[in-house]
């Protein structure tokens, strides 16, 4: 075959395949329709997945849109999910790109039923509690089915009891308190007693005797070896109680706090210190008239007999 010809051959099949290509033809949108009735009613506060199929499958240009007629009552995005709002009545429409074919959904909205609160209940109607330990307290509302199922919680004396917005009840002090808890209108209540030496009280781990030394801090020189007797007694935290010695000093209540610091300051006596694990220190100053007195140090460690 002579080149030229052969030249021209290539030259119009590739104008041919181009021509072919440019001349293929799109296949339209010839209807769309949801997964839904054409019409539905519903709740307030639902959510619905509305599905759009548009026909025929091999469409060409497949992309549609989403509108609702009255958006106070419900909205659409553009992945058909609606939201329904208020009570009513609304349109969804989905509209194809292509040929502006339409499917609607006539969506009714009703208010959910609100189901009245008829009482309340609690889990428990007394605690005993020492200071620092906590209970939790679990509110019932009647009907399990209520719509508002809510509850407000208080201490009538938080400074003895307190109680969170979850139930939970932390005592403080020595006394008594109660605990409320309110739903629409309805009452349950728990009485709280707080003992600070009940078992538990984080006071207990430094009750009991302890092996002092005794230093004379005016005179620089231990005294003697003592015994420092810790005790809960009455409404005092603690009380501190010196034996064993030939001059007795300490015999005093002390309020502790839970890292173990305690002080007191009645003149003409003062007294300070701390509990640590197992072990005391305390410092004792009494001034007397005149200018005289006395300053001691008690530092030692827990009996475990």
């Amino acid at each position: 075959m002579n080149k030229k010809y052969f030249f021209y051959l290539i030259i119009c099949l590739t104008i041919g395949i181009a021509l072919f290509s440019t001349c293929k033809k799109e296949i339209p949108v010839t209807d769309v329709k949801l997964n839904t009735p054409q019409s539905l009613t519903v709740t307030t506060g639902d959510t619905l997945q509305l599905i759009a199929t548009v026909y025929p499958e091999n469409a060409t240009n497949k992309k549609v849109t989403w509108l609702s007629y009255y958006r106070d009552i419900a909205t659409v995005n553009d992945q058909g999910i609606v939201i329904t709002i208020a009570e009513g009545g609304t349109i969804i429409e989905v509209i194809t790109e292509d040929g502006n074919k339409t499917a609607k959904l006539n969506l009714g909205v009703q208010d959910k039923e609100i189901i009245p609160v008829t009482g309340v209940t609690l889990n428990k109607s007394s605690l005993i509690l020492a200071s620092g330990e906590t209970e939790t307290l679990i509110a019932t509302v009647q009907p399990d089915s209520a719509t508002n199922k809510n509850v407000t919680w208080e201490s009538t004396h938080p400074a003895i009891a307190t109680v969170s917005k979850d139930g939970v009840v932390t005592a403080i002090l020595k006394g008594e308190t109660t605990i409320m808890v309110t739903t629409s209108g309805y009452y349950a209540y728990c009485s709280v007693s707080v003992d600070p030496f009940l078992p538990g009280d984080y006071r207990d781990k430094w009750i009991g005797s302890y092996n002092c030394e005794k230093v004379d801090l005016y005179n620089g020189y231990p005294v003697e070896k003592v015994i420092v007797d810790v005790f809960a007694s009455g409404d005092s935290i603690l009380y501190l109680s010196e034996r064993n010695s030939q001059q007795l000093y300490l015999k005093n209540y002390v309020k502790v706090l839970q890292d173990g610091r305690f002080s007191i300051n009645y003149k003409p006596y003062a007294l300070f210190g701390n509990f640590s694990k197992d072990s005391i220190y305390v410092r004792y100053v009494s001034v007397m008239s005149g200018g005289t007195g006395v300053v001691y140090d008690f530092t030692g460690n827990k009996n475990k007999n």
